[in-house]
């Protein structure tokens, strides 16, 4: 979901591809069209500027169930050869023929992601899910240690974001509790930053009707 809004604005100046194996590809769109339109339904107007808009800048890599691993570096190929792609969003990591067992595959499908990016010059945005927290731990805030799967995910990984949701403040409203607006919904923790200066993180808001990450507490987005 939070790949699909950055998708967005990265098509104002650049292009990208989304390979999704997790849901169908109509979905993803769907979704794209409520994040840009910034209602749960985009009027059939704005349906028809997002294709004109997104021509030729979003791709979809329409399969869903795992891929081998010949067919992401096949599908990688295509996009930056054939179609100058710049962004390529790879959900998820578990769905890419990758056996999970094994922490040499997972280091040598990383390792080969890290060679296509920098032989293209392109990004490569790979989603992987997090181990379970620490019995006990409602609060735990993760780090990229936590990435479920062999420790050379975030060893060879440029950059690495974690987005972590403020399961508190969800417990707080389904019990009824009163919540202030401004307590963040969740974080995205840049815990590893290869090229640049900055680690940390910063909180945003969620905005569901437009199924949009905010930076503060708004009833109603912009459109894109």
């Amino acid at each position: 979901m939070v790949m699909g809004q950055c998708a967005l604005w990265l098509t104002e100046s650049s292009s990208v591809l989304i390979a999704s194996m997790e849901m169908k590809g109509a979905v993803t769109v769907a979704r794209m069209l409520r994040q840009g339109f910034g209602e749960r339904h985009p009027s059939r107007e704005f349906i028809d500027e997002f294709k004109e808009r997104t021509e030729n800048k979003l791709w979809i890599y329409d399969q869903t169930d795992n891929v081998s691993i010949e067919d992401v570096m096949s599908m990688i190929d295509w996009a930056a050869e054939q179609k100058n792609v710049k962004h390529i969003m790879i959900d998820s990591l578990m769905m890419c023929g990758v056996n999970q067992e094994i922490g040499d595959n997972q280091k040598n499908f990383m390792a080969q992601l890290c060679t296509k990016a920098k032989e293209f010059n392109i990004h490569i945005h790979l989603v992987a899910h997090s181990k379970k927290p620490p019995q006990g731990l409602k609060n735990y805030i993760p780090n990229r240690y936590d990435i479920s799967g062999s420790a050379k995910i975030a060893d060879l990984a440029f950059n690495v974001i974690i987005i972590n949701p403020n399961n508190q403040k969800k417990r707080d409203r389904e019990e009824n509790k009163i919540t202030s607006y401004d307590d963040p919904d969740g974080w995205f923790i840049v815990d590893k930053q290869r090229n640049g200066e900055w680690t940390g993180n910063f909180g945003f808001l969620f905005h569901m009707e437009s199924l949009r990450c905010t930076e503060r507490y708004c009833d109603k987005v912009d459109q894109w």
